[in-house]
């Protein structure tokens, strides 16, 4: 018996004392659906739940992206707002960064803006993924502008942006600029 199997056999009998599940349980088992590849019972079940939090939502749209389906990724990120669930950072650093892996990078700033606007503040992560995709597709101007951002709130670099920012650099025959990068943190 696979896990989730066993997990979904537990809630059962859990169900039959009278027991119902709560969000935590939930959420264990729509990521244990989508990590089996089961998206579509992931959804199945998601529907069935009375009163889904922000972390079965951002379950679901990490699942939703992974096996290529942004749009309904997107869908339900619009959706949470209908059923009263503000999205948090998590649900739109996800879908920022697989716009920005689908090459959606005009879709990924909207989505980025909209998040500052409702008063999300990004983080090291959200800023870190942009500019690893941003730097593989050469937007360099973008790249300088997203740094610049980042400075001004006291957000740090992590170590796969710097590694992304130094490629580019490199690619991008800039070794002024990854000298000065190397260098401000030496």
């Amino acid at each position: 018996m696979h896990m989730i199997e066993h997990g979904f056999a537990v809630m059962g009998w859990h169900l039959k004392l009278g027991v119902r599940p709560d969000e935590c349980v939930y959420n264990i088992l729509l990521n244990g659906l989508i990590c089996e590849g089961k998206v579509s019972e992931a959804v199945s079940m998601f529907n069935s739940i009375s009163k889904p939090d922000v972390y079965m939502c951002s379950t679901m749209i990490k699942g939703l992206c992974m096996y290529g389906h942004i749009a309904r990724a997107l869908d339900f990120l619009n959706r949470m707002d209908v059923l009263g669930i503000p999205p948090n950072n998590v649900s739109y650093s996800t879908v920022t960064h697989n716009l920005m892996k689908d090459k959606l990078s005009e879709e990924a700033f909207n989505m980025f803006r909209k998040m500052c606007s409702r008063g999300i503040k990004p983080t090291a992560v959200t800023y870190s993924s942009m500019l690893h995709e941003l730097c593989k597709l050469g937007h360099y101007l973008f790249v300088e502008a997203m740094l610049k951002e980042m400075k001004a709130q006291d957000i740090s670099l992590d170590l796969c942006t710097y590694s992304a920012l130094l490629d580019a650099y490199d690619k991008n025959d800039d070794t002024e600029k990854a000298d000065a990068l190397l260098k401000k943190d030496a």
